[in-house]
């Protein structure tokens, strides 16, 4: 059985972040900043579980040429990209929510932390 590291998913995003996309450099750069957080595919603590991860070693039970590990790859990638907006978009909405119930901060701030962890 061949293992698809969580590095080639790494090499893969930083390759298609400063080379194929089209965002602007600050943007780029605070997309690797989050990614480096934790449960994402840069954090340095080898120990956490990340989605993209978990795609890439689940897929790789069905492997059978190169070509087929590129695309696992690429779809790893993806994966840790969706998971990364929806975490913006969810910062946004407490974000938005905090605003009109000012008198729940202290829950609201709560329940964030419960659905990160």
């Amino acid at each position: 059985m061949n293992r698809i590291e969580k590095s080639a998913i790494r090499t893969f995003l930083q390759n298609h972040l400063l080379t194929n996309c089209m965002l602007e450099k600050e943007i780029i750069q605070y997309i690797f900043h989050l990614l480096h957080g934790k449960g994402k595919i840069f954090s340095t603590d080898e120990t956490h579980f990340s989605w993209g991860g978990f795609y890439a070693q689940v897929s790789s039970f069905h492997l059978k040429d190169d070509t087929c590990i590129q695309s696992i790859i690429s779809h790893a990638a993806a994966i840790e990209l969706l998971i990364l907006l929806s975490k913006i978009y969810m910062d946004k909405a407490f974000r938005q929510i905090a605003t009109h119930f000012p008198d729940k901060q202290i829950q609201i701030a709560r329940l964030k932390r419960y659905l990160e962890s």
